[in-house]
Protein backbone atom coordinates (compact mmCIF):
# COMPACT_ATOMS: atom_id res chain seq x y z
CA UNK A 1 0.00 0.00 0.00
CA UNK A 2 1.37 3.67 -0.86
CA UNK A 3 1.98 5.94 1.63
CA UNK A 4 -0.51 8.31 0.33
CA UNK A 5 -2.96 5.71 0.34
CA UNK A 6 -2.30 4.72 4.05
CA UNK A 7 -2.72 8.65 5.07
CA UNK A 8 -5.70 8.78 3.25
CA UNK A 9 -7.46 5.96 5.10
CA UNK A 10 -6.10 6.88 8.01
CA UNK A 11 -7.73 10.46 7.57
CA UNK A 12 -11.60 8.65 7.19
CA UNK A 13 -10.98 7.03 10.42
CA UNK A 14 -9.99 9.32 12.73
CA UNK A 15 -10.37 12.83 13.65
CA UNK A 16 -7.77 16.07 11.87
CA UNK A 17 -6.33 16.06 14.88
CA UNK A 18 -5.11 12.82 15.28
CA UNK A 19 -4.02 12.63 11.66
CA UNK A 20 -1.87 16.08 12.42
CA UNK A 21 -0.15 13.64 15.03
CA UNK A 22 0.17 10.70 12.68
CA UNK A 23 1.51 12.31 9.69
CA UNK A 24 4.98 13.75 11.21
CA UNK A 25 5.68 10.08 12.50
CA UNK A 26 5.37 8.73 8.99
CA UNK A 27 8.59 10.66 7.22
CA UNK A 28 10.71 9.28 10.32
CA UNK A 29 13.19 6.45 8.96
CA UNK A 30 15.40 6.19 12.28
CA UNK A 31 14.31 6.00 15.83
CA UNK A 32 14.63 8.77 17.80
CA UNK A 33 16.55 8.83 21.15
CA UNK A 34 16.66 11.53 23.65
CA UNK A 35 20.02 12.79 24.53
CA UNK A 36 21.75 12.55 27.45
CA UNK A 37 22.06 15.36 30.02
CA UNK A 38 24.30 18.42 28.38
CA UNK A 39 25.22 16.41 25.68
CA UNK A 40 26.76 19.11 23.06
CA UNK A 41 26.72 19.52 19.10
CA UNK A 42 29.98 21.03 17.79
CA UNK A 43 29.68 22.40 14.32
CA UNK A 44 32.30 23.68 11.49
CA UNK A 45 30.06 25.04 8.82
CA UNK A 46 33.28 25.20 6.96
CA UNK A 47 33.36 21.56 6.26
CA UNK A 48 37.24 21.64 5.88
CA UNK A 49 39.48 18.88 6.74
CA UNK A 50 40.34 20.25 9.95
CA UNK A 51 37.65 20.14 12.33
CA UNK A 52 37.07 23.74 14.07
CA UNK A 53 34.10 24.47 15.30
CA UNK A 54 31.76 28.18 15.07
CA UNK A 55 28.87 27.01 16.73
CA UNK A 56 27.83 24.82 19.75
CA UNK A 57 24.07 23.57 20.81
CA UNK A 58 22.56 21.11 23.55
CA UNK A 59 21.72 18.23 21.38
CA UNK A 60 18.12 17.30 22.33
CA UNK A 61 17.64 13.95 20.59
CA UNK A 62 19.59 11.56 18.82
CA UNK A 63 19.42 8.78 16.28
CA UNK A 64 21.23 6.34 13.92
CA UNK A 65 21.13 9.01 10.71
CA UNK A 66 20.59 12.15 12.44
CA UNK A 67 20.38 14.65 15.38
CA UNK A 68 18.45 17.78 16.75
CA UNK A 69 19.98 20.63 18.44
CA UNK A 70 18.96 23.76 19.65
CA UNK A 71 21.95 26.76 19.50
CA UNK A 72 22.35 30.46 19.22
CA UNK A 73 23.93 31.77 15.92
CA UNK A 74 24.10 35.10 14.86
CA UNK A 75 24.63 33.52 10.97
CA UNK A 76 21.24 32.37 9.47
CA UNK A 77 21.07 28.54 9.39
CA UNK A 78 19.34 26.50 5.78
CA UNK A 79 17.78 23.78 4.56
CA UNK A 80 20.57 21.99 2.82
CA UNK A 81 23.52 23.63 4.14
CA UNK A 82 26.72 21.43 4.65
CA UNK A 83 28.70 21.24 7.61
CA UNK A 84 30.65 18.89 9.71
CA UNK A 85 29.46 18.18 13.46
CA UNK A 86 31.10 16.69 16.60
CA UNK A 87 27.64 15.03 18.52
CA UNK A 88 28.63 14.48 21.73
CA UNK A 89 31.77 11.87 22.39
CA UNK A 90 31.63 10.56 18.70
CA UNK A 91 34.50 12.17 15.92
CA UNK A 92 33.63 14.86 13.78
CA UNK A 93 31.13 13.49 10.57
CA UNK A 94 29.83 15.38 7.30
CA UNK A 95 26.41 16.58 7.87
CA UNK A 96 23.75 18.25 6.75
CA UNK A 97 20.80 20.82 7.68
CA UNK A 98 17.53 19.26 7.27
CA UNK A 99 15.66 21.55 8.92
CA UNK A 100 15.70 24.27 10.68
CA UNK A 101 13.14 26.17 12.99
CA UNK A 102 13.61 29.72 14.40
CA UNK A 103 12.50 29.52 18.12
CA UNK A 104 13.92 32.99 18.88
CA UNK A 105 16.47 35.98 18.00
CA UNK A 106 19.33 34.19 17.09
CA UNK A 107 17.76 31.41 18.46
CA UNK A 108 17.23 27.90 16.25
CA UNK A 109 16.27 24.40 17.01
CA UNK A 110 18.26 22.16 13.77
CA UNK A 111 17.47 19.03 12.57
CA UNK A 112 20.75 17.62 11.15
CA UNK A 113 21.50 14.61 8.89
CA UNK A 114 24.70 12.79 9.03
CA UNK A 115 26.22 12.05 5.70
CA UNK A 116 29.07 9.30 6.66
Amino acid sequence: MKKSATIKSAAKTVSKTEVKKIIPQLHKRSIRFQADPMTLGYIDLTGGKVFKPQLVGLVVNESYAGCSLVLLSDVELKSGQQMKIKDGVLDPIKASIIWVKHLDENIYKVGIKFLE
